[in-house]
């Protein structure tokens, strides 16, 4: 690409010592132009090596905004070659504009896409989560069947008691050593779950929080991204009507240096055409 080979040429020749993207998009553009290359996002992009396609489709779609409004204060009657040579332009502004339109259509595209992973991904850890829920229920369950178990011995020790008279004495130490033993382990067991459904509580409402936040995370980046595509859309709307007026003014300037070209031909003396043939005799004869 003639004058435009490198990133060193942009921050030294365009802007002396670099600047953020939006001042480096309108100096690539302008050098873009001189050069006669029609500027597009994927071409300053390479030129620049920095910033987002949104910003500098942005950018540049400013950068067209004032490029028309410079061409829209010129109002002086042009010659009819200059006034093809606009028309040329103006249909490779119209095909640089489609361009530019399928370009942020793309990009805008692609934000969705990635949106859209994003959310997948979401569930997916929601989904882990809700497994992994599963699992501690299941854990506590089992807690509460070992409580029920202990719960038992200590009934069946109890009947054994009544059944052994003559070793009462020492069936009563060996029960209240057992009894405090059972008393400390099914306190255990009833701190352990305790905790455990603490923990789940916990867990749960963590889990339900991060999966809210999630989706409504997603949801506002996919309305923020509906709403870039319906602005991309409006702009690209108001720019083609721009264009079609700027087409009728032309068609109207271009009747009336016809009509003008008529006017001075029909006054121009005979005589004068004679000595000096011009296109304008020719056509007349």
């Amino acid at each position: 690409m003639t004058g435009l080979t490198s990133k060193a040429f942009l921050l030294k020749g365009a802007n002396g010592t670099g600047g953020n993207t939006r001042e480096m998009v309108d100096a690539t553009a302008d050098e873009f132009a001189k050069q006669g290359i029609h500027p597009t996002v994927a071409k300053i992009r390479e030129v620049i090596g920095q910033g987002s396609a949104t910003t500098i489709s942005d950018q540049l779609r400013q950068w067209h905004k004032r490029q028309d409004r410079k061409k829209a204060k010129d109002d002086s009657p042009l010659p009819e070659y200059l006034v093809e040579a606009n028309r040329a332009i103006l249909g490779q502004a119209k095909a640089a504009a489609a361009e530019l339109f399928d370009e942020e259509r793309a990009a805008y595209f692609i934000e969705i896409e990635s949106l859209r992973n994003a959310l997948e991904l979401s569930e997916g850890v929601a989904l882990e989560l809700t497994a992994e829920l599963a699992r501690t229920r299941i854990d506590l369950e089992a807690a509460r069947g070992s409580i029920s178990t202990i719960e038992a011995s200590v009934v069946q020790l109890g009947q054994e008691i009544a059944l052994s008279q003559e070793s009462e004495i020492t069936a009563r130490k060996q029960l209240g050593e057992q009894e405090a033993l059972n008393v400390q382990q099914f306190n255990t067991f009833r701190d352990d779950l305790v905790n455990a459904e603490s923990r789940l509580r916990g867990m749960e409402k963590t889990m339900l929080m991060e999966i809210d936040k999630a989706r409504c995370a997603a949801k506002d980046a996919y309305q923020i991204a509906e709403r870039k595509g319906n602005d991309y859309q409006l702009d690209f709307a108001r720019a083609q009507q721009a264009f079609n007026s700027e087409m009728m003014d032309l068609r109207k300037k271009n009747g009336e240096l016809n009509r003008e070209c008529g006017r001075l031909s029909a006054n121009i003396p005979k005589t004068r055409l004679k000595r000096f043939p011009s296109r304008v005799a020719i056509r007349q004869k």
